[in-house]
C-alpha cells in the first residue's frame, strides 16, 4: 500500500502494516501517491499552503526481478515450514 501524509512524506507498506519505504524531500504536504500505469514508478504530488499543486515526484521502483527476490527471501521460512502447502507451492522460489 502506497499512502500519502501531511507530514511531508509517503510511505509504501506491506500487508502487514510494516513500512517498507519512506519517500522524503517534498517542500510541503503530500496528497496523492501512486504507482503510474506501467508500475515502473511511484508518483508523489504535493500541495503548497494555498492549494496549488508545487511539485510532482517520480520515484523509480525496483525491477521484478528484485522485487520476487526480496519476497522470495521474506517467504524463505514460511515456504519451507507451512503445513497445509503443496510441493509445488513450495517450490515457488526455486531457482531453475
Amino acid at each position: 500500500m502506497l499512502t500519502p501524509s501531511w507530514d511531508k512524506t509517503a510511505r509504501l507498506w506491506d500487508l502487514q502494516g510494516k513500512e517498507i519505504a519512506k519517500f522524503q524531500g517534498h517542500e510541503s504536504w503530500v496528497i496523492s501517491a501512486s504507482f503510474s500505469a506501467d508500475g515502473q514508478r511511484i508518483l508523489i504530488a504535493s500541495l503548497d499552503m494555498t492549494g496549488q499543486v508545487v511539485s510532482i515526484y517520480a520515484w523509480n521502483v525496483e525491477s521484478l526481478e528484485q522485487l520476487l527476490a526480496r519476497g522470495c527471501r521474506w517467504l524463505h521460512n514460511y515456504l519451507i515450514y507451512a503445513p497445509n502447502l503443496s510441493d509445488s507451492d513450495r517450490q515457488l522460489c526455486k531457482k531453475k
